[in-house]
């Protein structure tokens, strides 16, 4: 079984180590939000770069950075600064929970577009196990976010809870759509490329107008997918909010509106592609 994992640097000097300058190689085609007040961009740059290791919840891991380069403006009238990419969504998606948001930790970068590809960072750190890969966050110690979990068969790969520090009923879903396979990118083939499709449930929230009086209630999801390719990383991406179920006669908006969309896509190879097995890639690192 070969990688799909996210090229992950090292505290140790192996030769396959990702140098700190290293981005992961994607960039943003394009993003936008339908929320007033937001200004959507059609082409911008993202890096994703390891910088170190640092303690987190009581492990260690490494530092994910992310870096937004021109075209996003995300100063939405009302939406804190420094949230990070799932509380971003569930900003819009959960008003029942935004006291509890305001009060979440910020990140080094204002504004992330995207879920399914994110940085990790300052109470949330990339962590890398035997058996799956993700993140882990400080103020649970436990997992936050999963890329992916052993074995990588096609088909259901893992089922997380996100953010049980704040609700009961927000869930990721992973799964394998395509196991080594042949994919194009760009001008670019790879071989050894795994698909995974991921869907947030961002559970069932009651819609209130300004007096407190009840208007309904809805459910979005994030659904889409990121094409892994051993030894490289990600390729591309693509991501969408949808309003799923939505029981509310006087609200702006119908089931299945979209919220916000997006895609990745490679624009430049910063690693070599290689081979490698599953456990032969993590025994290195």
């Amino acid at each position: 079984m070969r990688s799909v994992c996210p090229r992950a640097g090292t505290t140790g000097t192996p030769d396959h180590e990702i140098a700190a300058e290293t981005p992961i190689p994607v960039v943003p085609g394009s993003f936008a939000e339908n929320v007033p007040g937001f200004e959507s961009s059609d082409d911008f740059r993202a890096t994703l770069t390891f910088e170190g290791t640092s303690t987190v919840g009581g492990r260690t891991v490494q530092n994910l950075i992310g870096r937004v380069d021109g075209g996003v403006v995300a100063k939405v009238p009302g939406r804190p600064a420094g949230l990070g990419p799932l509380e971003t969504r569930l900003w819009h998606t959960r008003p029942d929970l935004r006291p509890a948001l305001v009060t979440r930790s910020t990140k080094a970068v204002d504004f992330w577009p995207f879920s399914f590809l994110h940085p990790a960072d300052g109470n949330i750190g990339f962590l890398k196990t035997e058996s799956e890969i993700g993140d882990w966050r400080d103020e649970i110690a436990g997992r936050s976010w999963l890329y992916v979990a052993d074995p990588t068969d096609v088909g259901p790969n893992f089922t997380l809870q996100l953010v049980p520090d704040l609700v009961d009923d927000v869930f990721l879903y992973g799964t394998v759509a395509e196991a080594d396979v042949a994919v194009t990118v760009g001008s670019w083939t790879f071989d050894h490329a795994w698909v995974l499709e991921y869907t947030i449930d961002h559970g069932e929230a009651m819609i209130t107008d300004e007096g407190g009086n009840v208007l309904g209630t809805q459910r979005w999801e994030s659904t889409g997918s990121v094409t892994f390719v051993s030894g490289v990383g990600p390729v591309a991406m693509d991501e969408q909010l949808v309003v799923v179920e939505l029981d509310c006669p006087t609200c702006p908006y119908e089931q299945g509106d979209v919220l916000s969309q997006g895609s990745l896509q490679l624009r430049a190879a910063t690693v070599p592609t290689e081979t490698a097995t599953w456990s032969g890639l993590k025994a290195r690192y």
